[in-house]
């Protein structure tokens, strides 16, 4: 592919987030073989620099203007775009809607990254503020792909203006970076700061954090990294302060700034504006202890890896608890790298940037034939109703409920739950209020030729995360809930290297009970991230409880999908594919798993099959 990225200030990344971005995805890119070409400004990138890590650099002039920098930029940069054959043009920022008409009244493939919600702050006037809300309203009518880089922002989008867009979280680095004497020059000592970085304006709250720090009894220095060409009076009266320990570094950029990131004591996350933050983010992938301003975009980001405050009274209060307590400091710091490592790699995210930009350049498919759902006709196999479809059936019924926003809820009986349903008339009646039962395993297909009603062909439950992934691509958002502890996270970022858009993992804790308190939160939280595919994986029955139980809290489509999220996570080995086209995967499972499954083959199957052959008889005896 060959792909550009307009609306940034260039790179090397010496200012910000969309600068970080351009220069980790661009690279990566790169280095996976395509062609990346960015744009820069003549007053943040050297008239030397050509390339950069592989990246071809186009440097065009830009007004040194608070309000029309950007926009001027980028208009030059798109006329430039217009006269190269880019396969795709990727746009930075909501303010650049002008350049983005631009391009897309010559027919280019364009990207919009629409970044926060620009108007709420508090540096641009009402005419600015106006002009940004103006931006976002056409950016969500134009027939472009938008993204966004936080959830919170995403569902703005959607509610405010039924606008769907494609969800990219920021990244980060994850590896410390050792002190080279950056530390001494600047005055510091590893481990002995505390650390706030951001462009000092009044809506990142840097005069909260020197209040609060100031009622702080400790000897560390607060280091204060950042600047903002178009501030000067706001940065004045912070410098003003009387405390002999916040010192004022200004904008340290490139290895420097990672050196600063990677010996923090604690760090102080104070935006109140914005979508996902780049500060954030890269503090926590260099296992920071973060306090973070108490806002929606910093919990989404954040969770439960950092304390959160309002106001300087309790920043200042949290701050004393964890330079005083060692213990608390060791836990937060491990588990806010361990969420950036599972939530945040710049590696992960470039990968599926990488899946998503090339599915953009593929000639459309042909919309595959829809599935009427009158038309499928029910096998009675031992009593439950289950519906004759094949495997491609089932996925363009479940894709078609996904598309129209019908939702749903599907269930993959085998012999198992069929033995289990005529003991437990609960778990049938759930069974019963599935959407879509569909035959998995060739134990229900056997006992059905038994039985003289043959289905013609199982759909293996283990196999639908993946197909549903590859027939609905990157703009669905899938979740996946259940498994044991660790086993829903991976395999959601196993479904994602594979293209997917995974929302939420989530796994309730050993001896979960449907009903209760627990089951009400987890449930609460999954329904809050809106997804349009979840995998339950609580095997059953609890599973079709849980989904008969919540279908009413989802617009999405439900599916019990049990052990698969252990095959997809690479917990439990998958049979071999020849092995389940010839119907002997039980075979192997067996192999696998002797002492859960022999009582159940010993047992429960050969019940069934008596069940089916008596249903036989009796159609006979009927006919």
């Amino acid at each position: 592919m060959r792909i550009a990225i307009l609306g940034t200030r260039g790179v090397p990344a010496n200012y910000g987030g969309f600068e970080t971005f351009a220069e980790q995805l661009g690279k990566r890119l790169v280095q996976s073989g395509h062609e990346v070409t960015v744009y820069g400004r003549d007053l943040f990138v050297s008239r030397k620099t050509k390339s950069y890590l592989g990246m071809r650099i186009v440097r065009l002039p830009a007004p040194q203007s608070k309000y029309f920098e950007t926009v001027i930029h980028t208009l030059f940069s798109a006329l430039h775009a217009l006269t190269q054959p880019y396969d795709i043009i990727y746009v930075c920022n909501s303010a650049n809607v002008p350049a983005v008409i631009l391009l897309r009244l010559f027919g280019r493939r364009i990207v919009l990254n629409v970044d926060g919600l620009e108007w709420k702050r508090r540096k641009w006037s009402g005419i600015g503020r106006a002009y940004y809300r103006v931006c976002a309203w056409t950016a969500a009518k134009l027939p472009v792909h938008v993204v966004t880089d936080a959830l919170v922002i995403k569902h703005y989008y959607q509610e405010a203006y039924g606008r769907q867009t494609t969800y990219f979280p920021y990244g980060t680095e994850l590896e410390p970076v050792p002190d080279d004497g950056t530390l001494a020059r600047l005055g510091l000592v590893a481990g002995q700061y505390v650390l706030y970085v951001s462009r000092l304006e009044p809506e990142n709250n840097a005069h909260v954090v020197i209040k609060a720090f100031e009622s702080v009894r400790t000897d560390l220095p607060l280091a204060v990294v950042g600047d903002a060409p178009y501030a000067s009076e706001y940065i004045a009266s912070l410098r003003a302060t009387t405390d002999p320990r916040v010192l004022f570094l200004g904008a340290v950029y490139g290895t420097g700034y990672r050196i600063l990131r990677s010996h923090a004591k604690a760090y102080v996350q104070a935006t109140e504006v914005g979508g996902t933050h780049p500060a954030l983010v890269e503090a926590m992938g260099f296992g920071n202890v973060v306090l973070a301003n108490d806002v929606p975009e910093h919990r989404e980001t954040l969770g439960d890896a950092g304390l959160y405050y309002h106001g300087a009274a309790e920043l200042s209060t949290s701050l004393q608890s964890v330079l005083d307590d060692d213990t608390l400091a060791a836990d937060l710091r491990n588990r806010a790298h361990e969420r950036a490592r599972r939530l945040y790699s710049w590696d992960a995210i470039s990968a599926s940037y990488e899946t998503w930009l090339t599915g953009l350049c593929e000639p459309p498919e042909v919309a595959p034939e829809r599935v009427s759902e009158a038309d499928i006709s029910t096998v009675d196999i031992a009593g439950l109703p289950v519906h004759d479809v094949t495997f491609d059936e089932a996925v363009k019924l479940i894709s078609g409920w996904v598309t129209d926003g019908s939702g749903g809820t599907v269930c993959t009986p085998n012999v198992d739950h069929i033995v289990k349903a005529r003991r437990q008339p609960e778990f049938r009646d759930a069974l019963m209020a599935m959407r879509l039962r569909v035959p998995d395993g060739m134990g229900i297909i056997y006992g059905s030729r038994i039985a003289g009603t043959p289905l013609r062909g199982t759909v293996t439950g283990r196999l639908l995360p993946e197909a549903l992934a590859k027939a609905l691509g990157p703009t669905t958002e899938f979740a996946f809930f259940g498994g044991r502890p660790g086993v829903a996270e991976a395999a959601a970022r196993a479904l994602e290297s594979r293209g997917a858009h995974v929302v939420a993992a989530m796994a309730p804790r050993m001896g979960f009970v449907v009903g209760s308190d627990e089951d009400v939160e987890l449930t609460r939280r999954l329904a809050k991230t809106k997804p349009d595919v979840v995998f339950v994986c609580l095997g059953a029955p609890r599973q079709e409880m849980w989904m008969d139980r919540h279908s009413a809290e989802f617009s999405g489509v439900l599916i019990g999908v049990g052990a698969a999220v252990d095959i997809l996570a690479g917990k439990s080995p998958p049979a071999p594919l020849w092995m389940t086209r010839l119907g002997v995967e039980w075979v192997f499972r067996l192999w696998h798993e002797p002492r859960r499954l022999t009582p159940r083959y010993i047992w429960d199957d050969p019940r069934f099959f008596w069940w089916m052959l008596r249903e036989r008889n009796n159609r006979r005896q009927r006919n």
